[in-house]
């Protein structure tokens, strides 16, 4: 790799320069162009490349793995500045960085970039750091640069997926709310997921004390300590609650609030673990099925006492019949 002689590469001697660390190394130069050759590969195989320009900021060198990831030959690059090499229609504010960076002889960077590159978007990061002569004066910058093309789009990808994910979970939500009855869902670690506002409603829960983020064990105690879970001892309801959440099967029963209201739960379980539930208010229902049950009681006893009177006027007319025979 050549370097031309009285270039950047050119360094003083420890303790005379007032630039970065980079400045101050003495090599020969055959040690030169042996630390730059593993400085290059290395920057090949991080897909990048090394660069230098002067104290006006137009490039001096570029490694040759450059060609690579830009597609364009180190040579080309040479007397250009930022600027010249390309049509930069992402964030310019990102070069207005560098060049106060480099106005006031600092680092710069990391910074990103966008040039058209033969027509195609080509993203890139780069950093610098100032070189000095043994004056202080600024003799130009020494830095890399990556090929972050990838990087972006893969980023550009996973913010397009989320903003879907965040349509479909809005388009989810409201649909949700539309259902008649409460619903929550609890994650694998039975950590409340979502819920829609019915569900708050309808199990008068606190919103502030149950986000998002809930244990499933501390609504069961809040429930229990109200007077809402029956069937023994808390702790053994509770136990019994958590065992039905983790094992993986679907549920249906019905409890009565002290409120005197009657939900219905369903709860069916996800794969990897949690569960989906639904609450509906089945108190008008249970009534009706109360009432249904205690007419169909109170006819079964009518036909009980009907077919009694009719066995005892079967009775008396037998003896009646007898008397007149």
């Amino acid at each position: 790799m050549d370097i031309e002689e009285g270039g950047l590469l050119e360094q003083e001697p420890a303790g005379k320069s007032a630039g970065s660390p980079l400045a101050n190394d003495v090599l020969e130069s055959s040690d030169h162009q042996l630390a730059f050759e593993r400085l290059s590969t290395a920057a090949y195989l991080l897909r990048g490349w090394i660069w230098e320009t002067d104290a006006d900021g137009r490039f001096t060198y570029l490694s040759d793995s450059v060609l690579h990831f830009s597609g364009r030959p180190a040579e080309w690059h040479y007397g250009k500045t930022r600027e010249d090499l390309g049509n930069y229609v992402v964030n310019p504010a990102s070069l207005e960085d560098i060049r106060e960076k480099v106005a006031a002889g600092e680092p710069f960077g990391p910074v990103e970039y966008q040039r058209i590159q033969n027509g195609q978007p080509f993203w890139m990061r780069t950093r610098g750091l100032p070189v000095f002569d043994k004056q202080g004066n600024l003799k130009g910058y020494r830095g890399v640069a990556y090929d972050i093309t990838t990087e972006v789009q893969q980023r550009e990808c996973e913010f397009a997926c989320n903003e879907k994910v965040d349509r479909a979970l809005e388009i989810l939500s409201a649909t949700v709310d539309c259902f008649p009855g409460a619903v929550s869902v609890y994650d694998h670690e039975l950590k409340l997921a979502f819920a829609n506002s019915k569900y708050y409603a309808l199990l008068d829960l606190p919103m502030a004390q149950f986000p998002v983020g809930a244990r499933y064990i501390d609504l069961l105690y809040f429930l229990g300590e109200r007077g809402e879970l029956r069937g023994g001892e808390l702790s053994d309801v509770i136990a019994n609650h958590m065992e039905m959440a983790q094992s993986g099967e679907i549920h249906t029963f019905c409890r009565t609030r002290p409120n005197g209201m009657c939900i219905e739960v369903a709860s069916v379980p996800l794969p990897g673990g949690g569960f989906v539930r639904t609450y509906t208010d089945v108190t008008a229902v249970s009534e009706l099925r109360w009432k249904l049950q205690s007419s169909e009681r109170e006819i079964q006893q009518l036909k009980a006492r009907l077919n009694a009177a009719q066995l005892e006027i079967d009775r008396l007319q037998t003896t009646t019949h007898r008397a007149a025979g």
